[in-house]
C-alpha cells in the first residue's frame, strides 16, 4: 500500500510540473509569433512571406486575442502589398483559415495560365 501511494504521488507531482511548464511556455510562444509577424511586416518580400507561411503551417497557434490580432494585421499588410505574389497571399489565407483564425481577409483565387500570367 505504501509503494502504491508513493507511485500516485509521483504521478500527481509529475503531472503538476508538466502543466506548469506548459503554462510557462505560452507567453514565449505568443512572443515568438509576434516577433515573426513583425519581422515579416518590416521586411516584406516574397521570401519572408513564404517562410512565414511555412512557420505558421508547422506551429500550433494559441487561442489568444493577441495572436489573432497580430495574424490579421500581418495578413492585411501582405494583402495590400502589390509586389507580393498572389499565390503567396492565397497560401497565407488558406493556412490562416485552416488554423481557424477569425476575421481574416478573404482572397479570390488567382487563375494563371501555363506561363504564369493571370487569366
Amino acid at each position: 500500500m505504501n509503494s502504491e501511494m508513493s507511485q500516485y504521488i509521483t504521478i500527481i507531482v509529475f503531472t503538476l510540473i508538466l502543466i506548469a511548464l506548459v503554462r510557462l511556455a505560452i507567453p514565449f510562444k505568443i512572443k515568438r509569433i509576434t516577433r515573426k509577424s513583425e519581422n515579416v511586416q518590416n521586411n516584406l518580400n516574397n521570401k519572408t512571406v513564404k517562410n512565414y507561411i511555412s512557420f505558421l503551417r508547422m506551429n500550433t497557434l494559441i487561442n489568444a486575442p493577441e495572436i489573432g490580432q497580430v495574424l490579421r494585421e500581418t495578413q492585411l499588410v501582405i494583402n495590400e502589398a502589390a509586389h507580393i505574389d498572389s499565390r503567396l497571399k492565397l497560401g497565407l489565407y488558406q493556412v490562416l483559415k485552416g488554423k481557424r483564425i477569425m476575421g481574416i481577409q478573404q482572397i479570390n483565387p488567382v487563375y494563371l495560365d501555363k506561363n504564369g500570367n493571370r487569366i
